[in-house]
């Protein structure tokens, strides 16, 4: 029974820190904090603003300045934009979102 516990315990720690990882990445950023209104560059809320294509993504400013205040509906995300390296790899992800 200990040995299960163990086990458990590994697979459990193992799953965290891949995720912590994941989660660092624009990738895994974007899935925690994007993906519910935003799926695959989509917008849930308002189909004619999608992340694709989107004017916000012509320049890094402008990007920085929508998560840090959020826009309309859009809620702000100022956490992303302080941390310089998750924020620029959200960015980067988030120009690679395609239709």
């Amino acid at each position: 029974m200990k040995l299960q516990y163990s086990s458990l315990f590994i697979i459990i720690s193992v799953f965290l820190v891949q995720h912590k990882a994941l989660a660092k990445t624009g990738e895994g950023i974007y899935k925690e904090n994007c993906y519910s209104c935003h799926l695959l560059g989509t917008n849930k809320l308002d189909p004619n603003k999608p992340i694709i294509g989107s004017a916000a993504l012509k320049d890094i400013n402008l990007f920085a300045d929508q998560l840090k205040y959020g826009t309309g509906m859009m809620p702000a995300f100022p956490n992303i934009v302080k941390n310089n390296d998750e924020f620029k790899s959200l960015y980067e992800y988030c120009l690679k979102l395609k239709k």
